[in-house]
């Protein structure tokens, strides 16, 4: 082949790399410029890794389909994915020295590679392999979600990814019966023996076949009982209310 198209062919080649390369400038640019430096989520983390650059903890991040952000400590090259970010809880967006945040909207998912096209589910995190291919893998447990439980309680270094533990409470009105900690099974369920009963609420209320009043039935109380209810209801509700006694939500 004719030396000139030999020169031809490696100057598109260099001319596609540098295209590449400021395609690729272009992803990172806008993503580090909305660092945010002295700052990090606290207690709504997924799992944790050391050793990471901070765009090896983003890429982590992408990968995770719960992952709404991540913290990262530049000093120790360590790096938290967050299931949470900024706006949905602004009052666990601290100012914390040493730490940078990011919410993972900001930079571009083709940072990720083969898996900025996965359909990984949301307790999955995508594994890249060779030739654009990718799998599925369990990441966490999910969000312990319910009205009978808490996340008041939660510690600094809690976390819902497989292998690692949070702290639950019962939320208000509940009773707690067990540990008040869940631990994540790698098959991505919960490992737990807290129950959340519901509390007998001394109320006010017009009777219907839900719950019951002081004077008869399985919830009867002690013989004061209406005096004390009704004390609360006048006080409180003006008498608008025919039935006094123990509150009770048949679950």
């Amino acid at each position: 082949m004719h030396p000139l198209y030999d020169n031809l062919r490696l100057s598109l080649r260099i001319c596609f790399a540098l295209m590449l390369i400021n395609s690729c400038f272009a992803d990172l640019r806008h993503g580090y410029s909305m660092l945010q430096y002295g700052h990090k989520l606290d207690r709504r983390m997924i799992t944790s890794h050391d050793k990471y650059s901070i765009l090896d903890c983003v890429e982590d991040c992408l990968r995770t389909t719960r992952c709404r952000s991540v913290n990262y400590h530049q000093g120790a090259h360590f790096c938290q994915t967050n299931f949470e970010n900024r706006t949905t809880v602004p009052d666990l967006f601290i100012k914390t020295p040493g730490w940078i945040y990011s919410d993972i909207e900001d930079w571009k998912k083709t940072i990720a590679g083969a898996c900025s096209m996965s359909n990984c589910s949301m307790n999955e995190k995508c594994i890249p392999k060779p030739f654009g291919q990718f799998s599925c893998v369990i990441s966490d447990c999910g969000i312990p979600s319910s009205e009978r439980f808490s996340m008041e309680k939660v510690r600094e270094w809690d976390a819902i990814g497989v292998e690692r533990g949070i702290h639950i409470t019962c939320s208000a009105g509940y009773k707690p019966q067990g540990l008040e900690r869940f631990f994540c099974r790698p098959d991505g369920s919960w490992k737990t023996n807290l129950k959340c009963t519901t509390k007998q609420k001394v109320g006010c209320f017009v009777y219907d076949y839900q719950h019951d009043v002081l004077q008869f039935g399985q919830y009867k109380i002690y013989p004061n009982g209406e005096d004390e209810c009704e004390d609360v209801c006048l006080l409180r509700h003006q008498n608008n209310f025919k039935y006094y006694g123990l509150r009770v939500c048949i679950v």
